[in-house]
């Protein structure tokens, strides 16, 4: 009887490498993939209304290349969509100091702020948008 629990031992380890190797081998894959094809994934995944498959992909983005300011305004996006008000706002707050010239950048943490401040009704927000949009409007 002892025999065939070991092999029991043995084959619920081997599944478990098994299924450990086949994950660290879609990680690899994964981290294969150059930003530009992974951004294009999440973008597809938003579209399709899956927006916490494409935060996922986004926030693994950032964290490989936190300079990746396109994945920063995305994610603000989908975190107003989503009602993550604060999170939306680092996101794109994020994208304009990687991207202090960018007008547009500036735009999306107005329009950031504007949403932020009908979801919460948080006075502080509405300073903060008229900001940015001054900013945008200096910028073009």
């Amino acid at each position: 009887m002892s025999g065939r629990v070991e092999l029991s031992s043995n084959q619920l380890f081997l599944s478990f490498v098994a299924t450990r190797f086949s994950e660290l081998t879609k990680i690899f894959l994964r981290k294969m993939q150059t930003i530009k094809e992974r951004y294009k994934e999440a973008e597809q995944l938003k579209d399709k209304g899956d927006l916490d498959g494409a935060k996922t992909i986004l926030e693994a983005i950032v964290q490989d290349a936190p300079e990746h300011a396109l994945s920063h305004l995305t994610l603000a996006r989908i975190h107003t969509q989503q009602g993550t008000h604060e999170k939306a706002c680092e996101h794109a707050v994020k994208a304009c100091q990687l991207e202090p010239n960018e007008g547009f950048n500036y735009t999306v943490l107005s329009v950031t702020y504007q949403k932020a401040w009908a979801g919460t009704q948080d006075q502080r927000y509405i300073q903060l948008a008229e900001d940015a949009l001054a900013r945008a409007r200096m910028l073009e």
